[in-house]
């Protein structure tokens, strides 16, 4: 668990401090403050979706523990924890330039932390890739149905 949230916490930080000389505005006080409330409510995400992940998982009668759960999908965000190394870099190149190529780098990282997540998923919980696939889009498909319904009715 340990392990799980030191991965979490540093791929939110090492962005993070990337992009604050670009914030001269606020202070310290107030950044401090941005970055714990940030920490805190993504490592509650990823806990909350863990649990939601683990739910499904034992649905499609996985083996797993909870722990082991929290490790692989803490394993979705390794691959972008290192594009917050590449972050310095791109504060030498033009600024649109530079958010361009970290978007895409984003996006690849991101692709390939789910790929490294599904195979996690699938060695834990002892059943093939597809029931892997499906704990993780099951629950998004529900949550989106329940938002957008909720959007519908609020609306």
């Amino acid at each position: 668990i340990v392990q799980s949230i030191t991965f979490s916490t540093l791929f939110i930080i090492t962005p993070l401090t990337w992009m604050l000389p670009a914030l001269p505005a606020l202070s310290g006080a107030t950044l401090a403050l941005l970055v714990v409330c940030y920490v805190i409510l993504s490592v509650s995400f990823w806990f909350i979706c863990s649990i939601i992940v683990y739910a499904f998982s034992k649905l499609f009668r996985g083996k797993g523990s909870f722990e082991d759960t929290l490790l692989a999908f803490s394993l979705l965000w390794a691959p972008s924890f290192m594009l917050g190394l590449v972050g310095p870099i791109l504060a030498f190149l033009d600024y649109l330039m530079s958010i361009g190529i970290y978007i895409s780098l984003f996006a690849i990282s991101f692709i390939w932390g789910l790929v490294l997540t599904i195979i996690a998923l699938s060695e834990v919980h002892s059943y093939g890739i597809g029931k892997a696939i499906l704990s993780i889009v099951v629950p998004v498909l529900l949550i989106a149905v329940i938002a957008l319904s909720v959007a519908m009715i609020w609306w």
